[in-house]
């Protein structure tokens, strides 16, 4: 019998920028927080009642620690890096401008849509007391870190990326969740990510989701597996990329360690690869009749007679000790407003402009959507296998305020989206987000083809 939680994601690249989770905290009513899911960070946290300056169009009220009879404050103590009025406390700092800050509580916890499924379990939380910029103005909630806070931190691993696992921790988040053997059987989860919603497993992952000609045939498992580092995130090492036929690089010291992080939106390549891959792909197309469409700007292309990009070339990834995963031009080319321009395509893959990362790949959502990314944290391997993943729209008890949905034209819902609107607005621009690791701000944002407000 498989033994693992799952809880269904929304939101979507497009639109939101992010994906985002319910949990549900405390008894003996549990409240409910929609986070962002991101394993990139290691905080989970959300707005608490009397927060100083929290945002008004989140989909949840604040947190209420004083309606939870199991909550717990953290207290200061060797676990603490700071103290505020007897409570252990945090700030996290964003390059885009973002920050919130506040204080640590313990409380039961499990993850859900609107009631307990099995025994919560209990765990670290924060309560914010401040959030601005894009905290503030964001629909979910907050944020739930999936990654490993470690030793050490990304900044002082060596390019090549040595695997010394006797730095791999587990995310303090999920640690509680683990320890409920009779639930939940490894010591891994799973994103999902459709092109909205998805699923968030924990335990293990859910082979139902995986395409039929990836699931394995001939006793031959179908995911693949990547050796994996934790250290305040998780890590891989990419050794080559390929556009079509075309090969941009071939060593792991072109591209650098390789960070999957789902609170990134873009995928980022160092400079020199992202240049070449640009030049190789336009090259590419401008040998096979253009790829069936016309180039507009840097970074966006108009399709002729389709409503998908089938004529340009898949791109390649191969990752140390062979394991090769494709990346299809449906993945690295995302549809525009569905509704406004359907046919116009724009790359979700930049480059990493910030020199004091050195040589870095970063893999965001747009690299593992419509994919199974499991993180298997005690087998020290990432697995990544084509799936169908489970698209979700609307929160279950928040179907009052269910609005029209625009037709959905191809594998891509319209830029406006399901969640436009009352009780799910939708936000203008894409963001990625970075934790600041040890105060030097990394984070960035993002926005894709030029949407409306994305400069804020």
């Amino acid at each position: 019998e498989a033994r693992f939680e799952s809880a269904r994601l929304y939101g979507g690249l497009r639109g939101f920028g992010y994906y985002f989770a319910d949990l549900l905290i405390g008894a003996p009513s549990p409240q409910r927080a929609s986070l962002i899911v991101d394993t990139g960070s290691s905080l989970v946290g959300f707005p608490c009642a009397g927060c100083d300056h929290c945002g008004r169009r989140h989909l949840d009220p604040p947190f209420n620690v004083s309606r939870s009879s199991t909550a717990r404050w953290a207290p200061c103590g060797k676990h603490c890096d700071s103290c505020v009025r007897d409570r252990c406390s945090y700030t996290v700092g964003y390059s885009e401008g973002s920050a919130i800050n506040g204080s640590l509580f313990e409380d039961l916890v499990a993850l859900g849509d609107s009631h307990w499924r099995r025994a919560p379990v209990r765990t670290r939380l924060g309560c914010h007391d401040s959030e601005n910029h894009l905290f503030y103005r964001q629909r979910a909630s907050g944020i739930m870190g999936l990654a490993p806070q470690g030793r050490g931190g990304p900044l002082r691993l060596s390019h090549s990326l040595s695997m010394n696992r006797a730095w791999n921790v587990e995310p303090d988040f999920l640690r509680g969740f683990f320890a409920d053997q009779a639930h939940i059987g490894a010591h891994m989860f799973s994103l999902c990510l459709a092109q909205w919603g998805g699923a968030l497993t924990v335990g293990g992952y859910n082979a139902s989701y995986h395409s039929p000609r990836h699931a394995g045939d001939g006793g031959r498992p179908g995911v693949q597996w990547i050796d994996m580092f934790t250290a305040e995130g998780y890590w891989i090492q990419p050794d080559g990329v390929w556009i079509g036929d075309y090969p941009v690089a071939s060593d792991s010291s072109q591209l650098g360690s390789a960070l999957v992080d789902s609170g990134t939106t873009y995928t980022y390549f160092p400079a020199a690869v992202y240049s070449t891959l640009v030049s190789d792909l336009v090259m590419h197309c401008s040998l096979h009749e253009g790829c069936g469409a016309d180039r507009e700007g840097d970074r966006c292309w108009r399709l002729h007679n389709s409503t998908e990009p089938t004529l340009f070339p898949p791109m390649k990834l191969r990752f140390r000790k062979g394991p090769v995963v494709e990346w299809p031009a449906h993945g690295y080319l995302q549809q525009q407003n569905a509704l406004v321009a359907p046919n116009l395509w724009c790359l979700v893959f930049d480059q990493d402009d910030d020199p004091s990362d050195g040589v870095r790949t970063t893999l965001g959502m747009s690299w593992m959507l419509d994919h199974d990314v499991i993180f298997d944290i005690k087998n020290h391997r990432l697995g990544v296998v084509p799936a169908n993943c489970p698209p979700h729209f609307e929160q279950p008890d928040l179907q009052s305020h269910r609005l029209a949905v625009g037709r959905r034209r191809g594998r891509h819902a319209a830029t406006s989206g399901p969640h436009a609107g009352a009780g799910h607005g939708s936000e203008s621009g894409d963001r990625d987000r970075r934790r600041a690791a040890s105060g030097r701000p990394r984070g960035r944002r993002k926005c894709a083809g030029g949407e409306a407000g994305c400069n804020e």
